[in-house]
């Protein structure tokens, strides 16, 4: 197994997102603004531990080839970065432009534009791929865009916190299915057999998963932060307050939503009830069934990337 050059693949899938923005037309303000989100995007990207190259990295696993999965993984960031940033809009937390009164419009309209070039870089797929392999892939980038769109329809439509089972129903919409997608991609592009693309799915499902229980944790956990507006730890304190506490809870969360600062009454609140140790044992979960979809030799490249996920989460939880 050729094990590429991360660096390299990751700069050429920039390159294409950006080649493919500079040949839409003329360059315009909005063009800068694409670009501009695409290279903020690189310049923070670790290789070892980059979302990005999971679709890369599920290909070389089965023997592919890296030049024909580019797209691929291409296609996945510029749908990765639009959903960060509708979740940005919805969360009022828009790093885009912060200067501008438009600020959520535009951020909106630069997302609408990577779901679009999400679907030109697939067409950069190349044609000795099998039609039908290209045709799936399509598909299914498709059907995962409105399934996330109809994860986030939930949220919009559910103005307070949601029991469990609604808010692993959206994760799974969000981001489950999304990371499935782009490690199962890689399989596609490589000819990997069915039981192998069974194995890809159901590790990037809960990689997926995994990822958004960690953000929830750093979120509720951190000093400037109360967590997004449907973070885990208040769900789960939520499902097990009684009445008293429940009020306490909603109301300590309402304002802390209105006035947009951290509620330290409302994290040690959710702390006391067990709410972080609910999210961490979910995370652990989650990772110990990402891990079990793995074969132990030849999926050894997604677990290295697993394992580096998992150690800088460990780390982000010792400087808490």
């Amino acid at each position: 197994m050729h094990i590429p050059n991360l660096y390299e693949v990751l700069d050429k899938i920039y390159h294409l997102l950006i080649d493919i923005v500079r040949n839409t037309g003329p360059e315009t303000r909005y063009h800068q603004d694409v670009i501009a989100v695409l290279e903020k995007a690189r310049s923070a990207e670790d290789p070892h531990t980059s979302y990005t190259l999971l679709p890369v990295l599920a290909c070389v696993s089965c023997g592919g080839v890296v030049e024909r999965v580019v797209p691929v993984a291409a296609a996945w960031r510029a749908l990765h970065i639009a959903a960060h940033l509708f979740d940005s809009v919805q969360d009022q937390d828009i790093a885009l432009m912060t200067d501008s009164p438009t600020a959520r419009a535009l951020t909106i309209n630069v997302a609408t534009g990577l779901l679009a070039l999400a679907n030109l870089a697939l067409q950069a797929v190349p044609r000795s791929i099998e039609e039908q392999t290209r045709h799936i892939l399509y598909k299914e980038f498709q059907r995962v865009i409105v399934r996330a769109a109809e994860g986030q329809h939930i949220e919009f439509t559910r103005p307070e916190p949601h029991d469990l089972n609604t808010y692993f129903r959206i994760v799974a919409l969000k981001s489950g299915e999304p990371f499935a997608l782009a490690v199962q991609s890689g399989g596609l592009v490589a000819g990997a057999t069915e039981g192998t693309l069974v194995r890809f799915r159901t590790f990037g499902y809960n990689v997926g998963v995994l990822v958004q229980l960690m953000d929830d944790w750093r979120d509720f956990v951190s000093n400037s932060g109360n967590g997004h507006l449907y973070s885990l730890p208040l769900v789960y304190a939520l499902s097990v307050a009684s009445s008293d506490e429940e009020a306490q809870l909603r109301e300590e969360w309402a304002r802390s939503r209105e006035e947009r600062e951290s509620s330290q009454y409302m994290r040690d609140m959710v702390r006391k009830m067990g709410g972080i140790s609910y999210t961490l044992g979910e995370i652990f979960r989650h990772f110990e069934r990402a891990v079990s979809a793995l074969a132990v030799k030849d999926d050894y490249l997604l677990r290295e990337w697993l394992l580096g996920m998992m150690a800088r989460f460990s780390f982000s939880r010792a400087m808490q």
